[in-house]
C-alpha cells in the first residue's frame, strides 16, 4: 500500500484537503495502476513553531516582518 505524505501549513480549510486528497489519489491510482482504496495520505500540518526556513522559525520570521 503506497503511503502519500503531505508536509503543508496547518491553514487549510477541511474543504480544500478533502478536494486535494482526491485529486491526489485519483492521480496516483490512474498512473501506477494501483487500486484507489489501496492509496494512504497523511497530511502533517506545519506550524510556525515547527518549521523554518534560513535558520529562521516560521513564527520568528512573520515577528520580523511586522516590524518592517
Amino acid at each position: 500500500m503506497p503511503i502519500i505524505h503531505i508536509y503543508a501549513k496547518n491553514n487549510k480549510l477541511l474543504g480544500t484537503k478533502r478536494r486535494l486528497v482526491k485529486d491526489i489519489t485519483e492521480s496516483f491510482a490512474r498512473h501506477t495502476g494501483v487500486e484507489p482504496d489501496k492509496v494512504q495520505i497523511l497530511w502533517h500540518p506545519l506550524d510556525g513553531e515547527n518549521y523554518a526556513r534560513g535558520g529562521v522559525l516560521l513564527c520568528d520570521r512573520k515577528k520580523s516582518k511586522k516590524k518592517a
